[in-house]
């Protein structure tokens, strides 16, 4: 390949929008799939190369060799007039990968768009099952005390989320509505199983963490797309608003998860937690696999005594990385393993107070609810 196709075909990179990763829009991609016309990054570019080269005959732009004839085709296709055909029936329920998306969310939208083509002009509606939001089959389930795992009948209805013990049984082990659960796949406590997902939802008053798992992607795949289309509808029954400003509240990851130091009431003991952000609910659990939190602090409006502070308790002065968290009618002392980390929780909190972030709609009635006695996992100070 001579110097001046070699330019051109670097030009062609700095195009609007092949400057982006066709599939999970990261900047500066340097492969391409030459037969589909598009400019990928080297992560997707691996996903491609499994599809086969009957689907996508992978190439690198700066080390394979390329024919005039291959470069005519990148510039006459490129990304955008790519996802005109492969994007042109992507539903609003299927959330398109972000380059730190897990490998899984990643490669079942890169095969739904060139190995299914459920995504293209003519694709028939039977390509996309999960529309209907009804599901039932078989999952497996983490048990609630223990690393343990059973297999388990879910059923996915217009109203609810149910699993039973055997597919005969006619009366299901737990009901979960609709309207008040979550779904996602970046979350603690699923890196024991490639295909796997959390369900969070609310039970007598509790947050509870349900974790699942698939043997097979697309199958996990379609588990969470059909939760997200069965879950809009509710929504649309609900608020009557259009779809657009019902899908955030459809499905969301957490805002943030990590372990802290808290300190419990009348004690003089940092206790090590395991603390999840999500909208203005943070939670804290002994370990990140745990079905229930040990307790939960709902975060309200500086208007309702709510503060984030570096000023803290005398006798915790001396300990780097702490901060406090002021409520209503309870101060809570937490510490961080790093300066970075008392920095990036502080943020995201205060965020929470000044009202720039989502409220879940389902939260505890209190704005601090402890559930059990708390284990002694500390550290003396």
């Amino acid at each position: 390949m001579s110097g001046s196709e070699r330019s051109l075909l670097e030009q062609a990179l700095k195009e609007d929008g092949n400057n982006l990763c066709a599939d999970c829009g990261k900047k500066g991609p340097d492969w391409a799939s030459v037969n589909l016309g598009i400019f990928i990054c080297i992560d997707c570019a691996g996903i491609h190369k499994r599809l086969g080269t009957s689907v996508s005959h992978i190439k690198s732009v700066k080390l394979d060799q390329w024919t005039q004839d291959m470069i005519q085709d990148m510039i006459s296709v490129g990304n955008i007039e790519a996802k005109k055909k492969w994007e042109h029936k992507v539903p609003i329920i299927w959330p398109r990968p972000t380059p730190d998306d897990k490998l899984m969310c990643r490669e079942q939208w890169i095969r739904a768009k060139y190995e299914r083509k459920e995504f293209a002009p003519s694709a028939p509606e039977i390509l996309r099952p999960y529309l209907t939001g009804l599901r039932q089959g078989f999952l497996h389930k983490r048990k609630k005390k223990s690393d343990e795992w059973k297999s388990r009948y879910f059923v996915l209805d217009e109203e609810n989320f149910s699993y039973f013990i055997n597919s005969q049984d006619r009366k299901p082990k737990a009901s979960i509505p609709l309207l008040g659960l979550n779904a996602m796949f970046d979350a603690p406590g699923l890196e024991d199983h490639n295909h796997s997902m959390l369900i969070t939802y609310r039970i007598r008053g509790k947050s509870r963490n349900l974790f699942v798992y698939t043997d097979s992607a697309n199958e996990m795949m379609d588990w969470f797309l059909t939760i997200r289309s069965a879950k809009l509808k509710a929504l649309r029954l609900k608020y009557h608003a259009p779809d657009e400003e019902l899908i955030d509240k459809v499905t969301w990851n957490f805002t943030h998860a990590g372990y802290m130091y808290k300190m419990p009431p009348n004690q003089k003991k940092l206790q090590r937690r395991f603390f999840v952000l999500d909208k203005n609910n943070l939670r804290y659990y002994d370990k990140p696999k745990d079905a229930y939190p040990l307790g939960e602090i709902l975060i309200g409006p500086s208007s309702e005594g709510f503060l984030v502070s570096e000023s803290v308790p005398h006798h915790l002065s001396e300990y780097n990385y702490i901060f406090v968290l002021q409520a209503p009618h309870r101060c809570f002392p937490l510490m961080t393993e790093s300066e970075q980390d008392k920095k990036h929780w502080m943020t995201l909190l205060q965020n929470v107070i000044e009202g720039s972030m989502d409220k879940l709609d389902d939260a505890p009635d209190d704005a601090y609810v402890t559930y059990e006695d708390e284990r002694d996992h500390s550290l003396s100070i």
